[in-house]
């Protein structure tokens, strides 16, 4: 095959990364999966253009240093993790001892946990291929998520449960909320250690079938999600709207269209398992999830609070399903 063969002349270096790649990441092609072999080309043509750009600064050793990092034993990742989750809750503290505003740890956790994907994905030791995925997959979902939670929350009120902590706490808010924030790491290293540990480390690739859907999974989740918060974003904006129930788009079906998909999505780790020792234990990450959204603080919350300061709210929740995009009832 002559994929990025308009860079084989820039060097020697291009011949023998092309060499590498073609070996490293081969196993997307002839799968049958068209997303696949479109995964494939664009990330070895993206490599390709990096290593022109670095053929002057990095011998060819350097260059593949950058795409074969050190790695860690899982212990040792799973410790580094437990390091960059403590310094990243410690610093949303400190945010929201400057702002008052709890409710930009929202953001931090979805930056971290994309963090601890590309982390899991650069120090494991799985093939090239899965690391590959699972850096994109959860690097690509933390950064949007992330993203999304900041806009939303930086600058604007604080988020009614962390201003209600606020209130009930008093003088002791914020020893009360540094603890707190360190007690969410509890389930950001379970889903970390659950969706990306386990599949960093396994020792052979993934089926064909598999990574396919495991991107179709990913794919459907992402958008979705994405579409639903957009939908909620616009909703808010039109000043007609205030008080009023949102039933626009993926919100006439499910009341918490957002929740379906974010659990969707930790499912895309799944398949990225399937073969590998304790590849049940990914089934964890979409469980832990749908627990936190809908019997911890997500649902019960919300709602509660909802119901109280929007007067249709009860209707929606009679005639709308409350998780599962459904068609309401008449």
């Amino acid at each position: 095959m002559a994929w990025g063969k308009m860079l084989h002349h820039e060097s020697g270096v291009l011949d023998e990364t092309d060499a590498l790649l073609e070996q490293a990441l081969g196993t997307f092609k002839g799968s049958g999966a068209g997303l696949c072999i479109h995964v494939y080309s664009w990330l070895r043509i993206s490599v390709l253009h990096i290593a022109r750009f670095f053929r002057h600064q990095f011998s060819l050793a350097a260059f593949t240093s950058l795409i074969t990092p050190m790695t860690l034993l899982p212990i040792h990742a799973f410790a580094v993790s437990l390091a960059i989750v403590v310094a990243a809750k410690t610093f949303a503290w400190l945010l929201q001892v400057k702002t008052r505003n709890g409710g930009l740890v929202d953001a931090v956790w979805a930056l971290t946990l994309g963090g601890l994907a590309a982390l899991y994905a650069c120090v494991g030791t799985a093939p090239l291929e899965i690391r590959l995925l699972l850096a994109v997959m959860g690097g690509a979902w933390g950064l949007r998520l992330g993203w999304h939670l900041w806009l939303r929350n930086w600058g604007r009120p604080e988020d009614f449960r962390y201003a209600q902590f606020r209130k009930d706490w008093g003088e002791q808010v914020n020893v009360k909320m540094f603890w707190f924030f360190q007690f969410q790491n509890l389930f950001t290293l379970m889903l970390s250690a659950s969706a990306f540990l386990v599949v960093a480390y396994r020792k052979d690739t993934a089926p064909y079938w598999a990574m396919g859907l495991a991107m179709v999974i990913w794919l459907i989740s992402v958008i979705g999600e994405g579409i639903a918060d957009a939908q909620m974003e616009a909703f808010r904006r039109n000043p007609a709207n205030k008080g009023k129930v949102c039933r626009d788009g993926l919100w006439r079906y499910s009341r918490h269209p957002n929740y379906f998909f974010e659990t969707v999505h930790w499912l895309a780790f799944v398949p990225l398992a399937v073969g590998a020792p304790y590849g049940w234990a990914t089934l964890a990450a979409p469980v832990v999830m749908a627990f936190l959204l809908t019997k911890l603080s997500g649902m019960p919350l919300l709602e509660k609070e909802m119901s109280a300061r929007k007067p249709g709210y009860a209707d929606y929740m009679a005639k709308t399903s409350a998780l599962i995009p459904w068609p309401p009832k008449a």
